[in-house]
């Protein structure tokens, strides 16, 4: 909950049905949420799907979006 909520910065992609959230957690690793959305017609109810920790590479395409 806590990158999905107080994490910052953080990177959200929302397409369709799926929303794909990376951000740091608590102890300021990288982690990548994904989320499906359980009913299109009401907004911010999600399930989530999986959760992992970012690798190096990933961590660096994400530091450098953010720079832009």
């Amino acid at each position: 909950m806590f990158v999905l909520r107080q994490s910052q910065p953080v990177v959200r992609r929302h397409i369709g049905a799926v929303l794909n959230v990376a951000g740091r957690d608590r102890q300021g690793r990288w982690l990548a949420v994904a989320l499906i959305e359980l009913d299109p017609l009401r907004d911010d109810q999600y399930t989530v799907v999986g959760a992992r920790y970012l690798d190096e590479a990933e961590i660096a395409a994400i530091e450098h979006m953010l720079k832009g």
